[in-house]
């Protein structure tokens, strides 16, 4: 019988606190989720210091320090199971170093555990009507946007300048995507039906996390069709979402885009209630 093993523990990089807040700020920037510990106090004799930061990102990652050494192990533990139960609700926590860790200290330090959750990720493939509604919308509703079009005149300076919080690229999903998370969700409305099949299978076998298209039903089933025909599971042909949006009836481009936030919205909060 094999003995389960506990995560692996990361040895942070040495980092100042100003540097730690910048890689957190980085992290959720790249819509990656971290932790941040910070020192607030301390009693007795401790090798803690207060205002020293950690951070510890999802991806294993972590830098800085609140002290080396058990407090550190102990610290580290703590902010892997914060980030693992999805919380966002910051926790002050407290280590008698001699009797919680049996350090030969005789100590308390005071730290403070603060989980980050980076904005979810939304890739818009076509920069036309639909998807440029939605890109005006998602950044108030806290959704890290990317919007890629194969067409230099939709993507004109003068035309992408005023939306806010969202970064654009020219060129195929294939390459304009290539730095977007795939715990992404991917809305696909692109200026003709063969693009639009093309990126919503491209979507799915490249496993992001939630696919959708604007499209009819006879659309929907020519992508399940040539998904299939690409080997992808039954699986994931039927978790395509086509025509994508809550139904509320929507016909303009602005109200389409309020029923496709509205069901990013209910896929977020499913998400976040998984990872509970």
């Amino acid at each position: 019988m094999t003995e389960a093993r506990a995560p692996k523990l990361p040895i942070p990089e040495p980092a100042s606190p100003a540097e730690v807040l910048r890689r957190a700020g980085d992290a959720l920037a790249r819509c990656v989720d971290c932790c941040l510990a910070t020192v607030v106090s301390r009693s007795g004799s401790a090798p803690a210091t207060p205002g020293q930061k950690m951070v510890l990102l999802t991806d294993g990652t972590a830098a800085g320090t609140v002290g080396g050494g058990g407090i550190e192990l102990a610290t580290v533990e703590r902010m892997q199971a914060a980030l693992a139960s999805g919380s966002t609700v910051p926790e002050q926590v407290s280590f008698h170093l001699a009797r919680d860790l049996a350090m030969s200290c005789g100590g308390t330090v005071e730290l403070l555990l603060e989980p980050m959750r980076a904005s979810s990720p939304v890739l818009l493939v076509g920069a036309g009507h639909v998807n440029y509604a939605v890109a005006r919308l998602l950044p108030r509703l806290g959704f890290s946007v990317w919007m890629i079009d194969e067409r230099a005149s939709t993507l004109a300076p003068e035309r992408v300048s005023v939306l806010e919080g969202v970064r654009t690229k020219l060129g195929p999903p294939a390459e304009a995507a290539k730095d977007v998370p795939r715990r992404a969700a991917v809305v696909v409305a692109t200026h003709d039906h063969p693009h639009d099949v093309e990126a919503v299978v491209w979507a799915v076998l490249e496993g992001f996390a939630y696919v959708g298209g604007v499209g009819s039903r006879a659309k929907a089933v020519r992508v399940r069709e040539e998904l299939k025909a690409r080997g992808a599971s039954e699986a994931d042909a039927g978790r395509v979402r086509m025509p994508v949006g809550t139904d509320i009836a929507a016909r303009t481009p602005d109200e389409l885009a309020v029923s496709i936030a509205g069901e990013l919205i209910a896929w977020r909060a499913s998400q976040v209630s998984n990872a509970r």
